[in-house]
């Protein structure tokens, strides 16, 4: 799997879902 060869709409889709996880992580903490 090489980062490269996935860049594009995939890659965006990945990285809100991470930003996501993220945050919920940082709310449940609150």
């Amino acid at each position: 799997m090489n980062p490269a060869h996935y860049e594009g709409p995939a890659t965006l889709l990945r990285q809100c879902v991470e930003n996501s996880l993220k945050m919920t992580q940082l709310v449940a903490r609150l």
